[in-house]
């Protein structure tokens, strides 16, 4: 959910604590024997250790593989994982979801919204519907890669402080992300670009000014609901920084497990102004609950557009294509124009 397409960089290192790649699974594992006596649209676990959520919204082409993986790669009893798919009133949803039914039977729990609300309103339907104490956010383009969830859990049942469990980010199941964590959007740009790429090379995660990836994380579901679940204001973008502030002032622990991963499949996505706009109102919308005024965020974002600027006019400089060099300029003068 982070912007500025460039800091994506792959960085090109294994996956697992830096040892050995993810080992994706790509033939479909429908699960086995359904729990007996149970709705298949109902689904859900009578004693469920995990609820994953997967808000979904035109997602038919990334749905299958998610859940494929995420079955493929449980490590906790299949019976005590609920997994619960939130169809945010997608047009496809009539061809994918009895589709889903069928494959996975009561395995998944299809909760249909009345409305697209957006990311954060998809989510607390999910959430409202979960009977598990710790709560799986999903995205449905992130494909786990490795067995995930009986550490993270162990996490949670070893620190009543802990409060979100975050993992490694993957573009591939060699390459490494650089949005594994960033820093937090009230920080200097500029420092906030450097640290955030710093640490992220190091696996080096500073839970007092930084937050975890939004494409996939564990929360506690009672301090989440304590702290008002995602704020339904924000239609998409900038919730993680916005959830972590809020989760700190409960006196809840971030933590990053680097040795933990799954693949986030953004590598393909194409640089959009309209979309980074939009990213920004987000931000702003944030920064400005919390405290920071409108004019210093917009500043901050100019800084870190500055730096994307430089490296692409660098790579003009040196021969190398710079793509984004006009996106960026366009993007500088919008945000100049808004301090």
């Amino acid at each position: 959910m982070k912007h500025f397409s460039e800091t994506t960089r792959a960085q090109d290192t294994p996956c697992v604590a830096d040892t050995a790649p993810c080992v994706t699974d790509t033939t479909p594992r429908v699960p086995d024997t359904p729990l007996h006596g149970q709705d298949a649209t109902r689904g859900g676990c009578t004693q469920a250790m995990l609820s994953v959520i997967i808000v979904a919204y035109r997602s038919g082409g990334h749905l299958f593989p998610c859940l494929d993986s995420l079955f493929s790669h449980a490590d906790i009893p299949l019976e005590r994982l609920e997994v619960i798919v939130v169809d945010n009133d997608s047009p496809d949803g009539p061809e994918v979801y009895p589709r889903v039914a069928r494959l996975y039977g009561n395995r998944v729990r299809i909760v249909r919204n009345s409305r697209n609300g957006g990311y954060g309103q998809g989510n607390n339907v999910g959430i409202a519907a979960a009977t598990a104490p710790v709560v799986m956010i999903m995205n449905p383009d992130v494909r786990l890669c490795m067995p995930v969830m009986d550490e993270a859990l162990r996490v949670f049942a070893s620190d009543s402080s802990a409060g979100i469990v975050g993992m490694t980010q993957m573009l591939s199941a060699t390459r490494r992300s650089t949005n594994s964590f960033c820093c937090t959007n009230a920080m200097n740009g500029y420092l906030s670009v450097f640290l955030t790429a710093l640490c992220n090379r190091l696996s080096l995660f500073l839970p007092s000014c930084m937050h975890l990836s939004g494409a996939c994380f564990f929360i506690r579901k009672d301090a989440f609901e304590r702290a008002s679940l995602f704020d339904e204001r924000l239609f998409m973008y900038a919730e993680e920084d916005d959830i972590s502030r809020r989760m700190r002032r409960l006196g809840m622990r971030l933590v990053y497990l680097p040795r933990l991963a799954y693949i986030h499949l953004t590598e393909q996505r194409a640089f959009s102004l309209k979309a980074e706009q939009r990213v920004v109102e987000s931000i702003v919308y944030v920064n400005e609950k919390h405290g920071t005024p409108p004019s210093r965020t917009y500043l901050n974002e100019l800084r870190k557009v500055r730096v994307m600027l430089l490296r692409q006019r660098l790579r003009k400089l040196i021969g190398f294509p710079a793509p984004l060099l006009d996106d960026y300029v366009s993007f500088a003068q919008w945000l100049k124009q808004r301090i």
